[in-house]
């Protein structure tokens, strides 16, 4: 099924447009899914509108994992998980109905962190191999 979508021509209409990558998860009633990418173009309460990798058909449940552009405690990256359906469509343009959503804190990488995980698991290497 092939539906027209209702694309915001100037995002400024849109209560909430921003750029962000997303990767999304296609869900079905068997438990089999279908992972793929995109960008988010804008956003409002009730809807999210975003480019996908893949052309997706309307009706399908589809989980959204929004790499979010503000910092939780200015330090701390978050993710906007959405829960919806796909309501329209137009080649790889895809609209989704929101049914629920969360943020989520995603891993923090900062250079230290990545020394002091290095660190430990040469440690540990040479303990175990002592």
């Amino acid at each position: 099924m092939h539906t027209t979508i209702h694309t915001p021509r100037a995002t400024s209409n849109w209560p909430y447009p921003f750029t962000a990558d997303s990767n999304y998860r296609l869900l079905s009633a068997d438990g089999a899914s279908i992972r793929g990418h995109g960008q988010i173009r804008a956003m409002s309460s009730t809807t999210v509108w975003f480019e996908s990798d893949k052309a997706l058909r309307v009706g399908v449940l589809v989980e959204l994992g929004v790499t979010w552009p503000v910092l939780l405690d200015n330090k701390i990256p978050l993710r906007l998980v959405i829960h919806g359906r796909t309501v329209s469509t137009d080649g790889k343009s895809v609209e989704v109905a929101i049914l629920r959503h969360e943020f989520r804190t995603r891993a923090l990488s900062s250079p230290n962190q990545r020394l002091l995980r290095i660190a430990n698991t040469t440690e540990r290497a040479l303990t175990a191999s002592a």
